[in-house]
């Protein structure tokens, strides 16, 4: 029984892995915008040109807009502080 606690104390360790990067924050706000602009541009250019393909490929570019600008918001000035890690219960069987 004294060995089975001890491997269970073996497994325990932090769950806190925000530790930021504020070069990864800034060029992710950078690919945001980039990839906005070229949507726009996208999404303009098909209007001028009427082409069927700048227009799809103008909306497409919007999913990825937003799933990076999700990202980039996750990355704030202020950051949350980390929160302390789940702690294991540990449920000893019953002796028969």
């Amino acid at each position: 029984m004294m060995q089975n606690a001890a491997t269970l104390e073996s497994w325990h360790h932090s769950h806190v892995f925000d530790e930021g990067n504020p070069l990864a924050e800034r060029k992710t706000r950078w690919v945001v915008w980039l990839t906005a602009t070229m949507m726009v541009a996208e999404i303009t250019g098909d209007w001028i040109f009427n082409s069927m393909a700048l227009l799809a490929d103008g909306w497409h570019m919007s999913s990825h807009a937003l799933a990076l600008g999700l990202s980039g918001s996750r990355c704030s000035p202020t950051p949350t502080p980390p929160r302390a890690a789940m702690p294991m219960i540990h449920v000893s069987p019953s002796a028969p």
